[in-house]
Formats: C-alpha cells, sequence, structure tokens
C-alpha cells in the first residue's frame, strides 16, 4: 500500500499532454498504483478489523495508511493534494475503531490523529477540516485524562463536568487569540472552535439542567464542581459575547446563571420553593436592569438601538419573563404565607415586559390578572390558618380585596386621566377601567354570596360587609354620572350603571336584614319604608347632581312592588294601602291614571285579606271587589274612552255589573231584598249615567229576582197562586186594552226611547 502510492507520486511529477493520441503505458501504471492502494488499504483494514473485540493492538500499523495519504498529499499537486487529504481524514476515523478501545494505543492513534489533521487542513482550507482537528486534539485531551494522570485520583463524574467547562474556557480563549492572526488558515481554526465552543456549552448546559433537576428530586447528590462549571461556562459566553451580544448569547448566559444558582441553593440544602425565590428576585432585578440598559442606549444614541445590540433586543426585553415562569412553575405545588408574593412579583415582572411592546398587551393582561391571584392568594392563605370561623366572612374578606383593587383602579384612571395621559403600562385608560369593572362585579358576586351565607350563620364582620356593600353601590352610581365625564357615557351604559348601583344599595338593605336581627321591629313596615324611599328616589333632583333622572324614576315605581313581591306572605294590610297610596301619587305625578291599576290590585288584596282575617265568607263580597275593580277600569281607562273602544268599554262594564248582580242573585235569596236593591241601584244608575250595561244588567236582575220570588211565593204559599194570577191577567188585559187605543203614542215613546238609547253608552 505505502509503495503503490509512493509510486503514484512521480505520476503527479511528470508533464502530460493534453490530447495525446494514445494512452501512454508509464500514466496508465503510475494510476493504478494510486487506486490499487486503496484496494490493499481496505484489505489490511478488514483483516485487522477480524482480530475481534476489543481489537489487536497491531491496529497501530494501520496508522501508516492516513500517515501515507498525508505525505501523498504533502508531495503533489493541488488537484491530487486536496483528494489525498480529504481521504486521509477519512482513514484518521477509521483508525480509531482499531486503536481506541485498545488503552496502551488510544492515546497514540488520537495524537498521530491530532498531528496529521492538522496538516491536512493546511491542504484542505475547510472549517470542517479545522473542526475535525480540534475534535481529535480535544479526545485526546479527554482520553488522556481518562487513562488518569499520574499522581492525580481518577476523575469522578462532577469532575468531568469540570473539565468540560475548562475546554469550554479554553476553546473560547482559542478563538480569541486566533483572531487577530492574518492568513486563513487562522480564520478557520478559530471558526471551528467557535462552533465547538457553542456545542459543548449547549450540551453541557444541558447535562448540568437534567443534574440539577436530579438533585432537586433528591435522585443523585450535588457537588462545588457543578457550581463551578455552571460559572466557568457562563463566564466563557460573556467573555465571547462581550463586544456583540447575539439572542443565542444572552439565552446562554442566563442559562448558566439558572444553573449556578440552582446549584447553590441545592448545596445549600435549599428547596425548590427558595429557587423559585430566587428566580423571581432574579426576574424584576433583570428587568430594572434591562430598563436601565436600553434607557441608557437610547439616551446616548437618541434612538432605540437597532443595529449593534439589535438582535439581542428581544431577548434582553423577554428575559425577565422567563425567570418569572420558570419562578411560578417551581412553586406551584407550594402554599405558603409567601407563595402569593411570588405570584406578584411575577406578575409586576409581566406588566414590565409588557409594556415594552404593543404586541405583548397580552402578557400585561395576565399580568393584571395575576396581581389579583396574587392577593387574594395571600388573603386565603390566612383565612385557612384561622380556627373555625364564618363562611360568611371568608367571602366578606374576599370581597374586601376585589374592592380595593376595584378602587385603586379606577382612581387610578382618574389620576391618569386628570394628567391627560391616554395609556398607562401600555393600557388606555378605558382598559384599566374596564379592569375596575371587572374586579367590581368579582367583589358584588363574593358580597352576594356573604350575604347568602348570612341566611344560615351569623357573620362577625357584618359591620365591613354592610360598609364594602355601601362603597359597591357608591362604586357604580358614581360611574353613572354623566356630568363631569370628560368622555360622556352613552345613556344607555350611564343608565345601567344607575340600575347597578340602585340594586347594589336593595341588596344592601336585605344584607343588613340578614346580619342585623334587632332590624326586624321595622319588618311590620317594610311596604311604608319602601314607598318612602322611592318616593325620596322619585323627588330628588338627580339632573342637576349630574345623574340621568329615568332610571332613578324607575327604580323607585318598582321598589315598592319588589318589597311586595319577595315578601307577600308577612305584609299587613296597612303596608298595602301605603303601596296602594304610592302608586296613586305616581299616577297623580305622571298624570297617568294607569298607575291606579296597581293601586287597585293593592286596595282589593287588602280588602281581600280583611275579609279573610274576618272570616267573611258571603260570595258577595268578593264579587263586589272583581266586579268594581272591572267598572273602575272600564270607567277611567283613557283608551277605553276613544270612539272605536265603545264597545269593549260596554263588554267590561257588561262583565263588571254582571258580576255584582249575579252574585247577589244566586246567593242571597232568602227574601229577594239585596238583589232587588242591587238591581234598582244598576238600573237607577243606567238610566242617571245613561249608562247601557247597567241598565240592561239591572233590569235583567230585577226581573229574575221578581220572577224567582213569585215562583218560591206560589210553592210556599198555594193561595197566593191564584191571586197572582189575577192580578197578572188584570194588569195584561189593561195592557192590551190601551195599547189598542194608544198605539200611536205607544209607538212614538219607543221610537223616542230607541233613539236615546242609541246615545247612551
Amino acid at each position: 500500500m505505502v509503495g503503490e502510492w509512493s509510486l503514484s507520486i512521480r505520476q503527479e511529477g511528470q508533464t502530460v499532454e493534453a490530447n495525446p493520441p494514445s494512452p501512454v503505458p508509464q500514466q496508465i501504471w503510475y494510476r493504478s498504483c494510486w487506486h490499487i492502494g486503496f484496494v490493499l488499504a481496505g484489505i489490511s483494514y478488514v483483516l485487522l478489523a477480524g482480530e475481534g473485540f476489543p481489537p489487536h493492538p497491531w491496529g497501530l500499523l494501520w496508522l501508516l495508511t492516513p500517515l501515507t495519504l498525508t505525505g501523498v498529499a504533502s508531495l503533489t499537486q493541488r488537484s491530487r493534494r486536496i483528494q489525498a487529504a480529504s481521504w486521509s481524514a477519512i482513514a484518521l476515523f477509521l483508525a480509531q475503531g482499531l486503536t481506541l478501545f485498545i488503552p496502551q494505543s488510544r492515546l497514540i492513534g488520537l495524537g498521530i490523529a491530532t498531528v496529521l489533521m492538522f496538516l491536512n487542513s493546511r491542504y484542505l482550507r475547510q472549517t470542517v477540516a479545522a473542526a475535525i482537528t480540534i475534535g481529535f486534539a480535544l479526545s485526546f485531551l479527554a482520553a488522556w485524562l481518562w487513562q488518569g494522570i499520574p499522581g492525580l485520583p481518577p476523575l469522578s463524574v462532577a469532575d468531568w463536568y469540570l473539565v468540560g467547562a475548562i475546554a469550554i474556557v479554553g476553546l473560547w480563549l482559542l478563538r480569541a487569540s486566533l483572531i487577530p492572526q492574518s492568513g486563513d488558515l487562522a480564520a478557520l481554526y478559530a471558526q471551528a472552535s467557535e462552533v465547538w465552543a457553542i456545542v459543548l456549552s449547549g450540551t453541557e448546559l444541558g447535562f448540568l439542567t437534567l443534574h440539577i433537576t436530579q438533585s432537586y428530586i433528591e435522585l443523585i447528590p450535588s457537588s462545588w464542581q457543578y457550581l463551578t462549571a455552571s460559572i466557568l461556562i457562563g463566564g466563557a459566553i460573556c467573555f465571547r459575547c462581550w463586544r456583540s451580544f447575539t439572542d443565542v448569547g444572552v439565552y446562554g448566559i442566563s442559562w448558566a446563571i439558572e444553573l449556578a444558582i440552582a446549584n447553590t441553593i441545592v448545596l445549600q440544602n435549599g428547596s425548590s420553593l427558595t429557587l423559585a425565590t430566587a428566580n423571581i428576585i432574579l426576574a424584576l432585578l433583570t428587568l430594572f436592569l434591562t430598563d436601565w440598559w436600553f434607557a441608557r442606549l437610547e439616551r446616548d444614541t437618541g434612538e432605540l438601538v437597532e443595529t449593534r445590540h439589535g438582535a439581542s433586543r428581544d431577548a434582553l426585553e423577554i428575559l425577565p419573563l422567563i425567570y418569572a415562569l420558570i419562578g411560578i412553575s417551581l412553586r406551584w405545588t407550594y402554599f405558603t404565607p409567601y407563595t402569593g408574593l411570588l405570584t406578584l412579583g411575577a406578575a409586576l415582572t409581566g406588566i414590565g415586559v409588557g409594556r415594552r411592546r404593543l404586541s405583548w398587551k397580552g402578557i400585561t393582561y395576565l399580568s393584571l390578572a395575576g396581581i389579583s391571584i396574587a392577593w387574594y392568594e395571600l388573603v386565603i392563605y390566612q383565612m385557612l390558618q384561622a380556627d373555625g370561623g364564618n363562611p360568611g366572612d371568608g367571602f366578606t374578606i374576599l370581597g374586601v380585596v376585589a374592592t380595593a383593587i376595584a378602587v385603586i383602579y379606577r382612581v387610578l384612571a382618574w389620576f391618569w386621566r386628570s394628567r391627560d395621559r391616554s395609556q398607562f403600562l401600555n393600557l388606555s385608560i378605558t382598559e384599566i377601567k374596564i379592569t375596575a369593572h371587572i374586579h367590581w362585579a368579582i367583589a358584588s358576586f363574593l358580597m352576594v354570596l356573604a350575604a347568602g351565607m348570612s341566611v344560615l350563620t351569623t357573620p362577625n364582620l357584618r359591620t365591613i360587609g354592610l360598609a364594602i356593600s355601601w362603597i359597591l353601590a357608591i362604586y357604580a352610581l358614581l360611574q353613572g354620572r354623566t356630568r363631569g365625564q370628560q368622555r360622556q357615557l352613552s345613556p344607555s351604559s350611564a343608565n345601567l350603571w344607575i340600575y347597578a348601583g340602585l340594586t347594589e344599595v336593595a341588596a344592601t338593605g336585605v344584607y343588613a336584614r340578614l346580619t342585623w336581627t334587632q332590624l326586624s321591629i321595622f319588618d311590620p313596615w317594610r311596604g311604608v319604608m319602601a314607598c318612602l324611599f322611592a318616593i325620596a328616589l322619585f323627588q330628588l333632583p338627580w339632573r342637576r347632581w349630574g345623574w340621568n333622572d329615568k332610571p332613578w324614576q324607575h327604580y323607585a315605581i318598582i321598589s315598592p312592588l319588589l318589597t311586595v313581591c319577595l315578601n307577600y306572605q308577612t305584609l299587613s294590610s296597612i303596608n298595602l294601602l301605603a303601596v296602594a297610596g304610592f302608586y296613586a301619587w305616581v299616577a297623580n305625578r305622571q298624570s297617568n291614571l294607569r298607575w291606579t291599576y296597581l293601586s287597585l290590585f293593592f286596595v282589593d288584596w287588602a280588602i281581600w285579606r280583611v275579609l279573610v282575617d274576618q272570616q267573611l265568607t258571603e260570595p258577595l263580597w268578593y264579587a263586589a271587589i272583581i266586579g268594581g275593580s272591572c267598572l273602575y277600569i272600564a270607567q277611567i281607562d283613557p283608551e277605553l274612552r276613544l270612539s272605536r273602544k265603545r264597545q269593549t268599554r260596554h263588554y267590561l262594564r257588561l262583565l263588571g255589573s254582571s258580576i255584582i248582580c249575579l252574585a247577589a242573585f244566586f246567593f242571597p235569596q232568602n227574601t229577594g231584598l239585596i238583589p232587588g236593591i242591587i238591581s234598582l241601584v244598576a238600573i237607577f244608575a243606567g238610566l242617571g249615567l245613561r249608562i247601557r250595561a247597567f241598565l240592561m244588567v239591572g233590569t235583567a236582575t230585577f226581573v229574575l229576582t221578581v220572577f224567582y220570588q213569585l215562583v218560591v211565593l206560589s210553592f210556599d204559599y198555594p193561595f197566593s197562586k191564584w191571586v197572582v194570577g189575577l192580578i197578572a191577567g188584570i194588569i195584561f188585559i189593561s195592557i192590551a186594552a190601551n195599547f189598542e187605543q194608544r198605539r200611536e203614542q205607544i209607538l212614538g215613546i219607543f221610537q223616542n226611547w230607541a233613539n236615546q238609547w242609541r246615545e247612551w253608552e
């Protein structure tokens, strides 16, 4: 093999014609020597590898193959030189399979490979060749340390991490020393050393991360070597990126700092909660430093730095958030008096990061939620530590927190708007107000739960609960005030806030009654108090004070009705009459008689209750209530007075008068006196008021009553039947005789009466 390749060198030293007329035997012979050399090299490799595992020390002899190829490369022209150097590099890799697993020959093989590859890289002039050379050199040093240095103990696993960190530092120093030198070879080795340093840094940081994870779950112990390795790697990356930071460099340094802190904590027997705390502190510190750094650069340059430091700006801006997320993930399983502060720190970091870019507003939203969660977490932990306690008190305390947050945000929005600012921390004033409104809604819901719990047990924080309820009500009412708003609210939004505030006021009253049993003395006067409250709402000059008065009046109108609906079983007749009087007052104020329908309803309810309390079961009383209500509606309803509604009004009068008269006819029939009187009253009312319904129903009832009494009289007193019949016959004969004599006069009277009948209501 050596001889064949040596002979092939002569071919390269001779001059060959460009287009020889026929192949020259001598040239063919020299070229065949080159190929035969490869055949012999392959056969020898197979024979040496066939000795079994581990390979035989005679494998060192095959190093003659790359050595000879390197010699050929040094003695031939460029075309054959690159080819020979490339095959030499391949042969060096193959040779390691014969020497790497033999302790006696491992160092020799790697050492020769390093020297030969250095020579080959001079011919190849490629970064890959330089990288292979550095790789063989690193492998040689690793094998030397693996075999052990006389006088030193064998390296442990932790020592190997330290060795790797030292190698990374050496590679960065090698690069730094080669950069100033001239020549292509120095540039190639500088670039190759940088590639190896990056690969080794990422690999060792990954293994260090795996190790520290296992250390925190107490699978393997830690030692100072891991800490030192993390510091060395971080320092090496910082040394490399000192003049020009990149995203990879920033993340690499941050990764190394994280590992150094984690190793320091685990060496001090700290927990993952301690590491979480350190990460939150580091996040806030990084946020402060990056803000200071960007402010300084912008002050020096007068604009955002996007050239020299532009590549690392995004990385530096998002770096504090990464530390915060690591801290939150590490403290996830812990719940202590201070974990809420960690959540708060992470949320503040998120706000600081989110304000840097308009597109990062989502981070700000999540951070605002994190601030609220942090306060709730702090409060909930303290509540859980207390023995016993009332659930209503717990909801009250959470309501206090939500109310405080809502008020703070709302005051912040007002203060910032008063300074003519449109944004704060990348949030508009409207968004801050919406955040305050959300917490107001949460606080209101929590106070509803607190009031619900108060039904079962009396809370201890009822005074605070009432104060918070009033604050929530005032918050909503102030939000609905349109005067003084720099940006006017829409009428519908302002009205909704007023309704919400008044509902809070009503809910506060309910909560006060549930928690203060002493207020039960006012229970008999609920309806009266609701009416007085409603009159006050209706009368006060809300528009002059900056509110729209319609919601106040609407709520005033509906509040007594709601009071009756919620307390219908316990309200007395006096309360019902008070409510009836209130709606009569509303009808007068608004000049709308239809409001008196509610008054009529409550008056009927009060009368009905009196009848029931007095055990008056006579149906005529109840019929009078129903029929009288129908007649009242028919009489005062403005729409029924229209000409097109006269028929409906007539039917309603027929219904009301029929209910009263028929009830009088069917039930009190002892003497017929009551139905007779009622029917005569209806007849005279019809004649006097010129209302057909009264006359028709009264006449029909009177006739039915007379007929019924005659039938009763004939059955009870048989002789009277003949007397009645005789009198009736005489009357009918007299009528018939007079009718024939005064036909024209009677017909005229009937015609005149019919004409007048048409004019009646």
